[in-house]
């Protein structure tokens, strides 16, 4: 079976960064035959991926001060499009799991006022140097209460975007984009996090079972 490029998304709190380890852990398993083996090669990255001019710059905006829709995109789109170079390169030989990618970036611009079909074009998917598509996205629901719960206890700075109006209309906006998404033909996972981590892991593990069926 090819290498994947896996992407986790969800809203801040909902525990995609630990499901992703998760998953790691589980690909190297001996007993992983979905996905890999105890010998398949794993790449973890995140965006703002940091790699790039475009990445660097946004991470810093983000904790500095509130950011356009317009120019964050434009920095979130550009990073990710060097960032694919790398990513292309990297599943020549290993699989890529990826903390927040495109449906973050449709989710939070679109709350911020841009339309769905705008960001969408702008990743320039079907184009060579635009983005790559990933093959599976995995998103962890959770309720914006209990998120900020679990982000209040974090010592990080906070981001501007950490506000509980701005994130339950995130919230009703990943809604949205994993609909659109899915009727463009993209394979997506929706998982439950509002259980405890082990519960959360099973489930996801489970879904992906049905899209990757032991043996194939």
């Amino acid at each position: 079976m090819k290498n994947l490029f896996i992407t986790f998304e969800g809203i801040d709190g909902a525990g995609k960064d630990t499901q992703l380890h998760k998953l790691a852990e589980y690909i190297r398993d001996d007993d992983w035959k979905v996905l890999g083996d105890k010998y398949a090669h794993l790449w973890i990255i995140r965006e703002p991926s940091l790699l790039t001019e475009p990445g660097r710059q946004i991470a810093s905006l983000i904790r500095q001060r509130d950011v356009s829709a317009k120019e964050a995109a434009d920095l979130y789109i550009a990073d990710r499009k060097e960032h694919t170079k790398l990513i292309k390169e990297t599943l020549k030989h290993s699989f890529v799991l990826c903390s927040r990618y495109d449906l973050s970036t449709l989710s939070y611009q679109m709350t911020q006022g841009m339309e769905f079909e705008e960001l969408y074009t702008m990743h320039d998917f079907d184009k060579e140097e635009g983005c790559l598509k990933p093959d599976l996205t995995i998103v962890f629901e959770l309720p914006v209460e209990i998120a900020l719960q679990r982000t209040a206890t974090r010592n990080s700075q906070k981001e501007c975007f950490e506000k509980e109006d701005f994130q339950k209309a995130l919230a009703e906006k990943q809604q949205y984009c994993i609909q659109k998404l899915q009727e463009k033909g993209r394979t997506t996972i929706v998982v439950n996090a509002n259980q405890s981590m082990e519960e959360v892991t099973k489930e996801m593990l489970n879904k992906i079972k049905e899209i990757f069926p032991t043996g194939t």
